[in-house]
Protein backbone atom coordinates (compact mmCIF):
# COMPACT_ATOMS: atom_id res chain seq x y z
CA UNK A 1 0.00 0.00 0.00
CA UNK A 2 2.45 2.41 1.07
CA UNK A 3 4.71 1.38 -2.28
CA UNK A 4 1.85 2.38 -4.14
CA UNK A 5 1.44 5.44 -2.74
CA UNK A 6 4.88 6.25 -3.23
CA UNK A 7 4.39 5.08 -7.24
CA UNK A 8 1.57 7.54 -7.50
CA UNK A 9 3.31 10.37 -5.64
CA UNK A 10 6.46 10.18 -7.88
CA UNK A 11 4.22 10.04 -10.96
CA UNK A 12 2.21 12.62 -9.87
CA UNK A 13 5.56 14.93 -8.93
CA UNK A 14 7.28 13.89 -12.32
CA UNK A 15 3.74 14.87 -14.43
CA UNK A 16 4.15 18.48 -12.44
CA UNK A 17 7.49 18.85 -13.47
CA UNK A 18 6.99 17.85 -16.94
CA UNK A 19 4.31 20.92 -17.27
CA UNK A 20 5.97 23.39 -15.08
CA UNK A 21 9.06 23.10 -17.40
CA UNK A 22 6.51 23.65 -20.14
CA UNK A 23 5.32 26.99 -19.24
CA UNK A 24 6.07 29.62 -21.10
CA UNK A 25 6.44 31.90 -17.80
CA UNK A 26 6.36 29.20 -14.48
CA UNK A 27 5.10 30.69 -11.51
CA UNK A 28 7.89 31.12 -8.94
CA UNK A 29 6.72 32.46 -5.18
CA UNK A 30 8.92 35.43 -4.73
CA UNK A 31 7.64 35.46 -1.05
CA UNK A 32 7.33 32.37 1.23
CA UNK A 33 4.75 33.12 3.60
CA UNK A 34 6.06 31.55 7.05
CA UNK A 35 3.94 31.32 10.45
CA UNK A 36 6.23 33.85 11.80
CA UNK A 37 5.63 36.63 9.36
CA UNK A 38 1.77 35.96 9.83
CA UNK A 39 1.82 36.40 13.75
CA UNK A 40 4.08 39.41 12.98
CA UNK A 41 1.81 40.87 10.37
CA UNK A 42 -1.41 40.11 13.04
CA UNK A 43 0.36 41.97 15.73
CA UNK A 44 1.32 44.92 13.57
CA UNK A 45 -2.42 44.64 12.41
CA UNK A 46 -3.98 44.89 15.92
CA UNK A 47 -1.53 47.80 17.21
CA UNK A 48 -2.24 49.79 14.14
CA UNK A 49 -6.49 49.20 15.21
CA UNK A 50 -5.58 49.90 18.81
CA UNK A 51 -3.60 53.32 17.69
CA UNK A 52 -6.81 54.22 15.60
CA UNK A 53 -9.32 53.47 18.19
CA UNK A 54 -7.57 55.36 20.92
CA UNK A 55 -6.68 58.18 18.46
CA UNK A 56 -11.15 57.99 17.71
CA UNK A 57 -11.43 57.86 21.68
CA UNK A 58 -9.16 60.86 21.69
CA UNK A 59 -10.81 63.07 19.15
CA UNK A 60 -14.53 62.38 21.12
CA UNK A 61 -13.29 62.89 24.16
CA UNK A 62 -11.79 66.42 22.73
CA UNK A 63 -15.54 66.68 21.08
CA UNK A 64 -17.48 66.31 24.27
CA UNK A 65 -15.17 68.77 26.28
CA UNK A 66 -15.77 70.95 23.75
CA UNK A 67 -19.38 70.42 23.60
CA UNK A 68 -19.81 70.75 27.24
CA UNK A 69 -17.60 73.73 27.57
CA UNK A 70 -20.64 75.18 25.21
CA UNK A 71 -23.37 74.13 27.14
CA UNK A 72 -21.97 75.76 30.39
CA UNK A 73 -21.49 79.31 28.55
CA UNK A 74 -24.96 79.02 27.23
CA UNK A 75 -26.55 77.49 30.48
CA UNK A 76 -24.69 81.19 32.09
CA UNK A 77 -26.24 83.57 29.18
CA UNK A 78 -29.66 81.47 29.21
CA UNK A 79 -29.42 82.55 33.40
CA UNK A 80 -28.63 86.33 32.46
CA UNK A 81 -30.95 86.56 30.02
CA UNK A 82 -33.70 85.66 32.32
CA UNK A 83 -33.13 87.83 34.73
Amino acid sequence: MLQKKRERSSEYNSYIRHLRGNEKKPFQSSLAVRSKDIVEFTRRMEKRKRDMLLEHNQQRKKESMKLYGEIKTDNIKVKELQK
